[in-house]
C-alpha cells in the first residue's frame, strides 16, 4: 500500500446532541421570556437569551468544521485538525523511531498537542469512536497517538513507507 488517507468526522449522534441542544435553549428562553411580565426583565432576557443562542451556535459551528485527516505517504505521516490545526504537520519517515497499534484504553479523545496538551498527556489526535491508536515514535523520544478507524491499512502502509526509505 503506497499511500494511505483517512478523513474522520464525528459521529452523527454528535450531531443531534448539540441541535438537540439548541433547540431546548430556544424553548427555555421564549418560555422565560412568555412568563416574565416586567418589561426590564424581558430586556434582560432577550439579551441573555441572544447571547446565548450565538454561543452554542458557535460551538455548534466548530462541531460542524471539526475532523481528523491523516495521510502516510514517502514524505511520511501528515495530520491536521481542523479547526485546531489548519496547517498539515509532517513527521517524516526518516525521523520515526517506531511505531505499534494499540487499544484505547480510556476516553482519549480530541486534539491534545501543542498549546492544546494542558494537561501535558501523551499528545494525541483522535476523533470519538476510534477504538485503536497509532502510538509514533520520532525524534528525541516523542510520541504522537493518531486514531484510526482501519489500523490494518494504516499499519501496512507505515510498514511500506518504512521499508522503502530503508532499502533507499
Amino acid at each position: 500500500m503506497r499511500v494511505f488517507t483517512e478523513t474522520q468526522y464525528l459521529p452523527k449522534w454528535a450531531y443531534m446532541i448539540a441541535g438537540a441542544s439548541t433547540i431546548v435553549l430556544v424553548y427555555v428562553f421564549l418560555s422565560a421570556y412568555q412568563q416574565e411580565e416586567s418589561i426590564a426583565e424581558k430586556d434582560r432576557l432577550l439579551w441573555a437569551g441572544m447571547l446565548a443562542f450565538i454561543m452554542v451556535t458557535g460551538a455548534f459551528i466548530l462541531v460542524l468544521r471539526m475532523y481528523q485527516y491523516v495521510r502516510i505517504d514517502t514524505h511520511g505521516v501528515h495530520y491536521k485538525y481542523p479547526p485546531f490545526q489548519r496547517k498539515e504537520k509532517n513527521i517524516s519517515i526518516d525521523s520515526i523511531t517506531g511505531y505499534r497499534i494499540r487499544p484505547v484504553r480510556y476516553p482519549y479523545y480530541g486534539f491534545r498537542t501543542g498549546f492544546w496538551n494542558i494537561l501535558g498527556l501523551t499528545p494525541s489526535i483522535t476523533m470519538v469512536g476510534v477504538s485503536k491508536v497509532l502510538e509514533i515514535s520520532y525524534g528525541n523520544r516523542k510520541q504522537i497517538l493518531v486514531g484510526t478507524r482501519k489500523p490494518e491499512e494504516l499499519l501496512k502502509s507505515i510498514t511500506y513507507q518504512q521499508k522503502q526509505y530503508e532499502n533507499a
